[in-house]
């Protein structure tokens, strides 16, 4: 992906007409661009996550939208083996979901099949995109309180 932008930034450089300022790649984490109902803007940081992030030369100069570049890196990205979820999106800053739903049930078995269920019944919808379940996010998170014992044990 980065080779990917690089290539773009070149061939515009080239024709007079630079269109990315910086290039830069987290791995090992990502910086929420999408917050869910009543969240904020959050970093995770995961083993299995990364995040490329391009700032745009400003738009006073350069000829190409924002858009525009944005199709020909998907383009030029193509497809990633091992890649389960992969959003391009260009924006002039943090915008929130389209549609933001947030699941919840005590038992991960019954949750997880309903997110699954809720993602598959949107994917059909045409024109829906980039559906982000937040379940492959990072490790599972285990929340658990000490006994009376356990706390006096240390």
């Amino acid at each position: 992906m980065i080779a990917a932008a690089e290539s773009i930034q070149r061939e515009y450089a080239e024709t007079g007409e630079p269109v990315f300022k910086s290039i830069e790649a987290t791995i090992g984490g990502r910086t929420s661009l999408f917050g869910g109902p009543g969240s904020s803007s959050t970093t995770t940081i995961a083993s299995n996550a990364a995040q490329i992030q391009i700032q745009l030369t400003p738009s006073a100069d350069r000829t190409t939208s924002s858009s525009e570049l944005e199709s020909l890196w998907r383009e030029r990205t193509g497809q990633l083996a091992g890649v389960e979820q992969l959003s391009i999106i260009s924006s002039a800053g943090p915008q929130d979901a389209d549609i933001a739903y947030e699941l919840s049930h005590p038992e991960n078995e019954a949750l997880e099949a309903a997110v699954r269920q809720l993602a598959d019944w949107l994917a059909e919808i045409d024109g829906v995109s980039e559906i982000e379940d937040g379940l492959d996010i990072g490790k599972r998170q285990l929340n658990f309180t000490l006994t009376p014992a356990g706390e006096a044990a240390g």
